[in-house]
């Protein structure tokens, strides 16, 4: 459905408007401009991207969210985390939450506003993609390393330059990027 939506999508727009920012040149900027143009991103009003700039969980959840086509789904969507309640992204997360993309932190809680690694980050994508916790090919590893094996053989982590640390939003922009052409899950049995 993902590969579905996407192809729906880019059939009925043309890249020739996306933004163009004055902080983003070469590294990740085929990636920004076409999740600009997708809608799944958004500069500053000061006409910046800050490409280096570390995403948050919530920030992540919605990323996820945005770029499956489920954003006009999340309206009046409330989650069940203690500590997301009235925060600006708690519909995104209830739905990425509900559609087992993420999951809490523990005691019930999601800490929203921490920053996301790129191990949570990458696990979140390659979820998106239908790949499970308890997909076959995800078993017999532990996490974070049987995500990352996953996204390395879909090739997302092409061009991704992943450091300690939270996720920046180039390098995350570039993660969602390369999942337009990953390969989805397939199940059959």
């Amino acid at each position: 459905s993902l590969v579905l939506v996407i192809a729906m999508v880019l059939s009925s727009m043309s890249f020739a408007f996306a933004a163009k920012f004055e902080d983003v040149t070469g590294d990740y900027e085929e990636a920004i401009n076409t999740l600009v143009s997708l809608g799944v991103v958004t500069g500053y009003e000061d006409g910046t991207y800050r490409p280096e700039r570390t995403v948050t969980r919530a920030e992540m959840a919605k990323l996820i969210v945005e770029i499956l086509g489920y954003g006009d789904l999340v309206a009046g969507s409330k989650s069940n985390f203690t500590d997301t309640q009235g925060h600006w992204a708690d519909p995104w997360i209830a739905l990425a939450a509900g559609r087992g993309l993420v999951v809490g932190t523990g005691d019930g809680k999601f800490t929203p506003d921490r920053q996301v690694s790129y191990d949570e980050a990458i696990t979140m994508v390659v979820r998106a993609l239908g790949y499970t916790d308890n997909s076959n090919e995800l078993k017999g590893m532990t996490w974070p390393t049987n995500f990352k094996v996953k996204a390395a053989e879909l090739d997302l982590l092409d061009g991704v330059k992943t450091v300690a640390g939270g996720a920046d939003r180039g390098g995350v922009a570039q993660l969602l990027f390369n999942a337009l052409d990953a390969i989805l899950v397939t199940v059959d049995t």
